[in-house]
């Protein structure tokens, strides 16, 4: 193309993903020790959903998040007060916001479980510790609706 409107350019495309994906979910709250927090989720899709979670630690501790349909329960132990949490159960990858600072790794510290929850099936998520958290997921679609 040469800016007067003459020619033509050709285009390939490569999707990133093959399926078609819903709106991102979010699930926002705050957990207090004793008190813990029951989230239904229902996944109405087409393909198991790995998570994507977000936790800030209030007080030095541990937390736990179990699917209690499936009995899955992810473990995070010795977090400090303030520390800031990334886990990416779809590419197992968990990440601290102490990790650059002060060489902080958790991957010793959980006990390698990485949430999952089955398609067309509704599942509670038991949120235990003192920490708020986001929690995010797409519903995956691999079948046409007519």
């Amino acid at each position: 193309h040469n800016g007067c409107k003459d020619g033509y350019i050709t285009l390939n495309f490569k999707p990133l993903y093959p399926y078609a994906l819903s709106p991102i979910y979010s699930v926002e709250g705050i957990v207090t020790d004793g008190n813990p927090f029951i989230v239904n989720l229902d996944n109405a899709g087409d393909a198991d959903i790995r998570p994507y979670v977000k936790i800030r630690k209030i007080g030095d501790g541990n937390v736990s998040i179990k699917n209690t349909q499936n009995n899955q329960e992810l473990i995070i132990t010795d977090l400090y007060d303030g520390e800031e949490v990334e886990i990416d159960c779809e590419k197992e990858i968990i990440k601290s916001s102490l990790e650059e600072i002060n060489n902080r790794y958790l991957f010793d510290k959980h006990n390698d479980v990485w949430l999952n929850f089955p398609h067309q099936i509704s599942s509670d998520f038991e949120f235990i510790g003192n920490f708020s958290f986001e929690f995010t997921y797409r519903l995956v679609y691999k079948n046409e609706t007519v």
